[in-house]
């Protein structure tokens, strides 16, 4: 193997790598933007939730009332909601998630297009090789010197 097939294997590894660990964390983007726009909603209606809550006899029932009208949650929306604490029902919380929401869309953007364009990949793998060339950068220990033809350094 030569160097530079085992350079060309390592960039092919590390290509399909990036392109897995985007994958990974845009499902995982896109599941927690599906949280806080049920959470959103949620507040919206706040005085129908919590009468809801309160008239359901257990989590179970209030999670099923939670994913039918006039509220319409997913599971994962009504569960999200039920692990909400009043504290936490505020307007300055509303807007921390619109903006969390607004990041997170932001992200899922630069992900798709991570996902769809192979040059953005080899970007990120640039950078990162940058990264790791600062970080580990030393000056050169040993000395380089000419030899005569006698043997003896120039």
């Amino acid at each position: 193997l030569t160097l530079r097939a085992a350079l060309l294997f390592w960039l092919d590894f590390r290509f399909s790598t990036v392109r897995r660990m985007a994958a990974a964390e845009l499902l995982r983007r896109e599941a927690r933007a599906h949280v806080i726009e049920g959470l959103l909603s949620a507040l919206r209606r706040i005085d129908d939730v919590v009468d809801v809550i309160r008239a359901s006899s257990d989590q179970g029932a209030a999670r099923d009332a939670l994913s039918k009208e006039p509220f319409r949650l997913s599971a994962e929306q009504a569960q999200a909601v039920l692990r909400l604490t009043l504290g936490r029902l505020t307007s300055l919380e509303e807007s921390a998630l619109r903006e969390e929401l607004e990041g997170v869309r932001k992200r899922i953007e630069e992900l798709n297009e991570l996902m769809k364009e192979d040059q953005k990949v080899w970007d990120v793998i640039k950078e990162e090789l940058k990264e790791v060339a600062a970080k580990h950068a030393r000056p050169r220990r040993s000395l380089i010197v000419e030899i005569d033809e006698n043997g003896e350094p120039a």
